[in-house]
């Protein structure tokens, strides 16, 4: 698995100087660390066994992450391999997905599951899982959406301090 490093905040003045407010540098900082510490995998099973595990609906969605992490792989290994450069890093497309259902149906165990798939492939830079609400991040070990993009929550007439 490759190590996201934390971003040393020197580092970070350096290349950002126009961002002069010290606690939103903070915020940033703090933000990044917390990104950098999601990789949480589920213990002592290999993915194979995990794959496995997935209900019908789970390894659908599961195959099309995996299919896609696989071309991704192999466009990027044809950029560096293929000297006219036919194919560009821009061909290469995002994939989004939201994923919902009631309590129970298993969203925390796929989560876990693309996790461990993602950092097996070793192919991206960063993967951020994040969940609409910090009860619901909490459940399955991300951040929260509104933390993620510094959004401003209240809470009896209080805004949220991250």
């Amino acid at each position: 698995m490759q190590e996201i490093k934390p971003v040393s905040l020197k580092n970070f003045l350096i290349t950002h100087k126009e961002v002069d407010e010290p606690q939103l540098l903070c915020e940033i900082m703090e933000a990044v660390a917390d990104i950098a510490d999601m990789h949480i995998y589920i213990p002592n099973l290999t993915l194979e066994q995990i794959e496995e595990m997935l209900n019908v609906d789970q390894k659908k969605i599961f195959d099309k992450i995996k299919s896609h992490l696989i071309n991704q792989k192999e466009s990027e290994d044809l950029l560096e391999n293929e000297s006219s450069r036919l194919l560009r890093l821009d061909d290469i497309k995002t994939l989004r997905m939201f994923i919902s259902g009631l309590g129970g149906t298993g969203k925390s165990f796929i989560i876990e599951a693309i996790k461990c798939l993602v950092g097996i492939q070793k192919v991206v830079k960063v993967c951020v899982v994040e969940a609409p609400t910090g009860v619901a991040a909490f459940n399955v070990g991300v951040i929260s959406i509104p933390r993620l993009f510094q959004l401003p929550i209240e809470h009896d007439g209080k805004t949220a301090g991250y």
